[in-house]
């Protein structure tokens, strides 16, 4: 989790443990390694990779994010390769290239650049990982008007192979544990929906109007809880259980009194957090199939 310092805390995977910090140089999108020994960070003309005793081990400049096709700001992202040899950036056009963003494959121990692939789109905010896989990473992009894209890259014969697909009123949220699936979330929309990998073919489709009383639609927020269980909540409403295959409803998770409900974000292994933005509140929460508990 990030502090507004700006620190990166990172924590075992049921937050019971803290494994290490990092002290970053700006606030922005960041990746760490397996090992927890490097934290490559994006920042508004540059990518740094940051040593777990707070040096920067490189930089390297590109052309600055911001106020871009009607949005007030814009901001690119990062993450390490799953072996952590390389680390995977998306970055803005210059100005006079036509083939729109771009995404930068970089040497993860010097900073030098590997390779560069054109987006032929241009956005405004975006988010990249490892796949669980161990060859791919997943991209999520998104421009204004509820436009964006879905896709993934991997590393090839010695060059960047990326493979994206228009995805508009979708959010990707979360990919199964295993790799086989992935989950979207709706932007100005009302459905949840798992698709498969690689192939994006869709595998299951929910509407909340189908569970829920209100009329606010989805949030944003939600994952797979666990390999047969997903996440989800109404906006500014109840949270919600399905199966991971067909999104049957399971169960409405049952929150103690004045708690945080807001932005569920699992881990796949039955933990999920919650947050709030306003005071900065994290809880953490297990598998509700135990009685619930917080710290």
């Amino acid at each position: 989790m990030r502090t507004p310092e700006p620190r990166l805390l990172i924590f075992d995977p049921y937050f019971q443990t803290l494994c290490q910090a990092f002290d970053l140089p700006w606030e922005g999108y960041c990746s760490v390694r397996s090992d927890l020994e490097r934290v490559a960070v994006a920042g508004p003309d540059q990518i740094a990779v940051v040593a777990r005793d707070g040096r920067t081990v490189w930089r390297v400049p590109h052309h600055r994010w911001g106020p871009r096709l009607g949005a007030v700001d814009s901001a690119g992202s990062c993450a390490f390769s799953p072996d952590g040899s390389q680390v995977w950036a998306l970055v803005p056009r210059p100005v006079d290239d036509t083939g729109g963003d771009h995404c930068w494959v970089l040497d993860a121990a010097t900073g030098r650049l590997l390779d560069r692939v054109p987006l032929h789109c241009s956005i405004v905010d975006s988010s990249i990982s490892p796949h669980p896989d161990g060859r791919h990473l997943v991209m999520s992009l998104d421009a204004p008007y509820e436009v964006g894209w879905i896709g993934w890259g991997r590393w090839d014969n010695g060059r960047a192979m990326v493979s994206l697909r228009q995805a508009d009123y979708e959010v990707l949220a979360d990919v199964h544990p295993n790799g086989g699936r992935y989950l979207t979330t709706p932007i100005e929309d009302d459905k949840l929906t798992v698709r498969r990998f690689p192939d994006r073919a869709v595998q299951a489709v929910r509407r909340s109007a189908e569970v829920f009383d209100g009329v606010a639609g989805f949030d944003v927020s939600g994952g797979f809880l666990d390999t047969g269980r997903v996440i989800a909540k109404e906006f500014d409403g109840p949270t919600a259980l399905f199966t991971a295959e067909t999104l049957e409803m399971v169960d409405l998770v049952d929150y103690p009194p004045d708690t945080v409900t807001d932005l569920p974000l699992p881990n796949g292994r039955g933990i999920w957090s919650t947050f709030d933005f306003f005071t900065g509140r994290l809880q953490i929460w297990k598998d509700p199939s135990a009685p619930l508990h917080n710290s």
